[in-house]
């Protein structure tokens, strides 16, 4: 195949078309053989001029097209000033015909309420981000998937134009092209059961069956419809399928063979492939905007702001102006129990999508070494506690003062920052169980409500936790500290309550937290237990999306085989070219061997 020009990888379902191309891009399992790309063995360097463009579009939709290409350009090209880096945004979205469409945001194609771009373009917008690196080969898995005609036409076009007028050396598997769109591809390699049928000229390739199944190609079929027909009926004999695969073995081996093969140099990569990688704290800043950006529709939701401030005044009219009598203790407790429930639920169940939103993205980035998972996920969960937080103001300012709960200043800024850390801590738990839903069979939503089950369960509000069978286990359970810690501080203001009996002696503070069961820990003993609780449930978050994001990589690694893979630089330019070497199983079927050369 020859530089700057377009291959169609056509066959089957089954037949080994994308199994093929993850193969070429170093991606996927293989079971022997050997991908030559020259005498230099794969690398980071290296790595950086293969582009890959999977079916499944990995865009974020919060984004408008131009910011998802500037963000990506900035974690790919860190070593470019910021105007190059804009130059190269602003040449892309012209190539690629995104122009029109740059401030539009991305949005979900399967939603009519959040459409966004078409399906066209997100797969557009795809290809410019693998683009921003220059590379010399782009690999594309059924690009026109889910398109319609007219829309996959657009993009074959699109990848036709960037082969012959940029260079680039394309190889897009596909299913069954319309005749429009299998017309614009120059080469095309034939697979079925992971066998290579054919590898020629794409206008040679149904003359060339015609002739040996002894008949031509019907005038109202297109080509692309009769080769997949020849395919799948199984209209070829095994004796016309072998002198097929001798046919296409031998071209290969011959186009192999002129190709003489030349070690790569330091100066045959660009500047981009050798560009060092971001720095931690520029990651941080860069995923860091891309966050803030990405919550910028969620910092301030009316409609949950308003529930909020409903919650609140409900709560404040159920609870109002409580005194300081005995009889008032179990109210002013059960107050304290509502308050930390409700700022137990709203941030764990807010924490839930984050990782799920962003784990393709995170797992593209860290598989092209553009980013670290640290540090998509300091900022992000970050960025996330702000609507909290807004919304935990909104909620306890008429919560409190309608209870008369903390009336001076002091007091109440006081319970709002131990409320600001219950919802640290249970925001922390909620990213927790996020990740290690990954892990099971079970959703995080299912996980989500068994733990906080056993928060309500074992708290004391329901059972005295001398009536527990177990009083133990509320030692486990954060809640149980947070209503702790709110009750202490809100009872800081009476010292001593006035007893249900008139002219009774009045009753110690201390007394009345021992009878409700909440008097120990102390409330600092049960801020630094809730810090405690949120650091290792953030910090074991990430440290289990690390392992299972770099163990995924790792096996994916491994699977694609041991360092037999090199590159092969000839002189002339890139080719790819495609010859039997050594037993490989593509798909189903017989084995198929692939040897790549590129610029």
């Amino acid at each position: 195949m020859e530089a700057g020009s377009l291959l169609a990888a056509m066959g089957p379902s089954g037949g080994g078309k994308t199994t093929l191309l993850n193969a070429l891009a170093h991606r996927g399992p293989s079971s022997g053989g050997e991908v030559l790309y020259g005498g230099s063995v794969w690398s980071a360097r290296l790595k950086r001029r293969v582009g890959v463009v999977e079916q499944d579009d990995q865009v974020l939709q919060q984004l408008t097209v131009g910011e998802s290409l500037r963000f990506a350009a900035a974690l790919r090209l860190s070593h470019l000033t910021p105007a190059a880096r804009e130059a190269r945004v602003a040449s892309l979205l012209a190539i690629l015909r995104l122009a029109s469409c740059e401030g539009t945001q991305v949005g979900d194609s399967s939603s009519a309420a959040s459409r966004g771009i078409s399906g066209g373009e997100r797969k557009r917008l795809c290809i410019a981000c693998e683009l921003l690196t220059m590379p010399s080969l782009l690999f594309l898995d059924e690009p026109s998937s889910g398109l319609d005609s007219s829309m996959a036409y657009v993009v074959v076009d699109v990848l036709r134009e960037l082969a012959h007028t940029h260079g680039v050396t394309v190889v897009a598997s596909i299913h069954q092209p319309s005749s429009q769109v299998f017309a614009l591809f120059d080469s095309l390699l034939l697979l079925k059961a992971g066998l290579t049928l054919y590898h020629g000229p794409r206008a040679a390739a149904a003359d060339r069956f015609g002739a040996l199944l002894g008949k031509a190609r019907p005038p109202d079929f297109s080509a692309a419809d009769w080769l997949m027909e020849v395919l799948v009926l199984e209209r070829c004999s095994t004796a016309q399928e072998l002198l097929l695969r001798a046919e296409a073995e031998a071209a290969a081996e011959s186009a192999f063979e002129s190709a003489a093969p030349v070690r790569a140099s330091a100066e045959a990569s660009s500047a981009d492939a050798a560009s060092p990688p971001p720095t931690w704290a520029y990651q941080v800043r860069v995923l860091g905007a891309r966050a803030w950006r990405l919550a910028r529709g969620s910092i301030w939701v009316h409609e949950v702001a308003a529930l909020q401030l409903c919650i609140g005044l409900l709560a404040g009219f159920l609870f109002f102006r409580l005194g300081y009598d005995a009889a008032d203790a179990r109210s002013r407790f059960s107050a304290s129990f509502l308050s930390s429930i409700n700022w137990m639920f709203f941030p764990l169940m807010a924490a839930l999508p984050l990782v799920p939103r962003d784990e393709r993205m995170v797992r593209k980035e860290l598989q092209q070494g553009a980013a670290c998972v640290s540090a998509w996920y300091v900022p992000t969960t970050s960025i996330a506690l702000l609507p909290e937080l807004l919304l935990l103001i909104v909620n306890a300012v008429p919560f409190y003062w309608l209870a008369g709960i903390a009336d001076d200043a002091a007091a109440f800024a006081l319970t709002l920052l131990s409320q600001v850390l219950i919802v640290v801590t249970f925001h922390s738990v909620g990213l927790l169980l996020a990740v290690g839903a990954t892990f099971t069979r079970a959703n995080s939503g299912t996980l989500s409500m068994l733990f906080m089950s056993f928060c309500f369960l074992f708290t004391g509000i329901f059972v005295p936790p001398s009536q527990m069978p177990l009083p133990e286990l509320r030692f486990a359970n954060p809640l149980y500290y947070a209503t702790s810690l709110i009750a202490q501080l809100v009872f800081l203001q009476g010292t001593e309550y006035a007893s249900p009996v008139p002219g009774g002696p009045s009753v110690p503070r201390d007394e009345v937290l021992a009878t409700l069961g909440i008097g120990t820990p102390a409330s600092g003993w049960c801020a630094l237990i809730l810090v405690a609780f949120a650091s290792v449930a953030r910090c074991g978050a990430l440290l289990l999306l690390q392992w299972r994001l770099r163990r995924d990589l790792q096996q994916s690694a491994a699977a694609a085989g041991p360092a037999r893979r090199r590159w092969c630089l000839p002189g002339g330019g890139p080719r790819l070219l495609f010859r039997r070497r050594r037993p490989k199983r593509v798909g189903g079927g017989a084995p198929i061997t692939v040897v790549a050369a590129a610029r």
